[in-house]
């Protein structure tokens, strides 16, 4: 455990001390020990979508820089922040829409794409 021990600022300039607390980064003192786990999450669109592939995707997405929406089992969630990596490193503009629980908002119509675990994605890949 980690533990600061700062002294009582009487004669010590208040700015000082908070850029030294702001200097800590938790890569300056923690390090990877073990993964946890790996999964994969995949990408769904309907089939009357424009886009055929991930290629055709991210090049519909541009062209509709920010029409595009993505769906995921809600926020902060596995899928969600796969929707996230996937619009930085696709540089492309998607608006999140959170669903509850783990369904697919792609097979509804309600958003262009969607994340989420393979064994959730069945019924969305063969229909």
């Amino acid at each position: 455990m980690l533990y600061r021990v700062l002294p009582e600022p009487a004669l010590h300039d208040r700015k000082l001390q908070m850029a030294a607390l702001n200097a800590l980064s938790p890569a300056d003192y923690l390090a990877p020990i073990t993964l946890v786990c790996d999964f994969a999450n995949v990408m769904v669109v309907l089939n009357a979508s424009p886009a055929k592939s991930v290629g055709e995707f991210i090049a519909y997405a541009r062209a509709n820089r920010g029409k595009v929406t993505f769906g995921s089992s809600g926020t902060g969630a596995a899928p969600h922040m796969s929707g996230e990596l996937f619009k930085r490193l696709a540089n492309v503009e998607m608006t999140h829409v959170p669903y509850r629980g783990g369904g697919f908002s792609a097979a509804d119509g309600a958003c262009d794409a969607s994340w989420g675990s393979l064994p959730a994605s069945r019924p969305s890949r063969s229909a």
